[in-house]
């Protein structure tokens, strides 16, 4: 067949129907939503589709009790009817196609009567060009394409998280979140296997996409189309199109009629919780990542003898110790065996600037954890990194200054006194940039300037208030320690030291940051509300690493 009809894929609550009536809108495009033409119950699509009717006229069908061919041939005809196929058209369809001996049986002859159903579509509205969803047929497209050359085919995807929230509201859709999680990365995967004969003819668009930036989405769409933008695009709700003329039920119906709103993209993160989450991510976090969706399962790679690690001893160690004590409990490893924590991890891709990462923040909770910075600012606070062995003894009395802390007693580990932290300093210690920019530990403080101040004999015109002991592994970081001294805490210190290290590690020329996509501050629900307010407000997030 020499025709160029186009063909809407993806899995179910992708966004197939909403880029179909899109579509339509176009003055010389006719697209339509579904017809399973090729159903596993339809043998005989032509003779079932009229037996099928006969037996509902006769008033002996029920959806629920009736044989299921007879129920695939009256569906069939009701989603003609939702194509702008009426019954009187698709039955007069199928009698001239019986009359030529084309029993409508093989996929070839089905093939050949949709196109006779496009071209009538095509005649009734005075357009040239048409198309139907085929849905996950998109799997199949090498069967498609070999009925039409000239065939283009688009696969809509859309966040598998957010489809799988909305299909669990079906009886038809995944009942289960590794089998949606699975079917979600096999329909895109299969769909790109099939489309590798006609890879010209093959086009992917993401629904996000069309709901954020439709104007320049839908137009590339239409150039990969051959077809030239018009305005009645921005307009396509006023569009007449058969579905919402149809009085037959559509699950899309009601949303595709509404303007564009992005409420569904992440609706996940509202009805899922984080295990839910992990255990989708299991299955298909690469496909996301893959995909530009950020995964609440993070693929850690330690960058052991990486191209910029210079390999020295102390980098097996970190790789060593990460191994040993955080692989297991914050780090899965391989496979989410569901035991280990959720961690508090900041996404560092997700802000290209300090300024932006900034920005965010002042939009939650009004500014407030702002404004608790800008108070160590107003009192002259300095933070920088710092040599720990220098300031032990302000370390120490940091530990000590309060004896409980998110309302638990303080841990013995940060109770030893001065001697057991390495002791008294006996000289100057100055901050050294580490050896290798993939493994390091770099102590980050913020000061307050008090001349005459000394840490045992040694004067340092300064007294740390608090520290940040900032640890990197690899593709992520930590903060391994990060206490405030009590009586400055009202002073926003600790919120102030965070951001002096965010803003070190967004910064675009720091080798220390290169590749660094994560940043771990232990278990999001550690601690207790105060601690897990303090994340919130930070722009941490859940999130499950895994390490492959």
């Amino acid at each position: 067949m020499e025709s160029s009809p186009i063909f809407i894929g993806g899995d179910a609550r992708s966004g197939t129907t909403l880029l179909s009536v899109i579509l339509n809108a176009h003055s010389q495009l006719n697209v339509q939503t579904e017809l399973y033409f090729n159903h596993k119950n339809l043998d005989n699509l032509g003779n079932q589709v009229l037996e099928a009717l006969k037996i509902k006229d006769e008033g002996n069908y029920n959806v629920k009790t009736s044989e299921p061919k007879v129920v695939a041939g009256v569906q069939f005809a009701a989603r003609c009817d939702r194509c702008g196929i009426d019954r009187e058209t698709l039955i007069n369809a199928i009698n001239h196609f019986c009359l030529s001996g084309n029993n409508l049986e093989t996929f070839g002859q089905r093939c050949e009567f949709v196109e006779y159903l496009g071209n009538l579509n095509c005649s009734k509205t005075g357009k040239r060009r048409w198309g139907f969803k085929i849905m996950r047929s998109i799997t199949n497209i090498e069967d498609y394409y070999e009925q039409w050359p000239n065939a283009k085919f688009i696969n809509i995807i859309r966040d598998g998280r957010d489809v799988l929230a909305s299909q669990l509201q079906y009886s038809w859709g995944w009942d289960d979140i590794a089998k949606g999680a699975k079917g979600w990365v096999s329909v895109i995967e299969k769909a790109r296997k099939s489309a590798s004969s006609c890879q010209a003819n093959y086009y992917e668009i993401k629904y996000e996409d069309v709901v954020n930036n439709f104007e320049k989405t839908i137009a590339n769409l239409l150039s990969f189309l051959e077809e030239e933008w018009e305005n009645t695009m921005n307009n396509y709700r006023q569009s007449s199109h058969s579905l919402l003329e149809s009085k037959v039920r559509h699950p899309s119906k009601e949303q595709v009629s509404q303007e564009l709103y992005t409420n569904s993209i992440g609706r996940y993160k509202k009805e899922f919780n984080p295990h839910q989450i992990v255990a989708f991510e299991e299955f298909a976090g690469k496909m996301l990542l893959e995909l530009g969706y950020d995964p609440l399962l993070k693929l850690i790679n330690f960058q052991h003898n990486s191209l910029n690690c210079t390999g020295l001893v102390s980098c097996d160690r970190y790789v060593s110790r990460a191994n040993e004590n955080l692989v297991g409990r914050w780090i899965a490893d391989q496979n989410v065996q569901g035991d280990e924590e959720i961690v508090a991890c900041l996404n560092l891709k997700d802000y290209t600037t300090y300024e932006e990462y900034i920005n965010h923040v002042k939009k939650k909770y009004k500014g407030s954890t702002i404004r608790q910075a800008t108070k160590s600012d107003k009192k002259g606070y300095v933070c920088k990194p710092f040599a720990r062995k220098m300031f032990i003894p302000d370390l120490v009395e940091i530990n000590h200054s309060k004896e409980f802390r998110c309302g638990k007693p303080m841990k013995d580990s940060y109770l030893k006194t001065v001697e057991e932290f390495g002791g008294y300093p006996t000289k100057e210690y100055f901050y050294t940039a580490p050896e290798c920019t993939q493994h390091y530990d770099i102590w980050w403080g913020i000061f307050k300037s008090i001349p005459g101040h000394q840490q045992g004999d040694i004067i340092t015109h300064e007294k740390l208030l608090a520290y940040i002991d900032l640890r990197r592994i690899g593709n992520f970081a930590l903060y391994s320690y990060i206490l405030g001294h009590g009586d400055y805490l009202k002073d926003g210190i600790v919120y102030r030291l965070h951001f002096a290290v965010i803003e070190w590690l967004l910064d675009s020329k720091n080798l220390y940051s290169q590749n660094l996509n994560y940043l771990m501050y232990a278990g999001f629900y550690q601690g207790g509300h105060g601690l897990e307010m303090w994340k919130k407000k930070t722009l941490f997030c859940p999130a499950t690493f895994l390490k492959p």
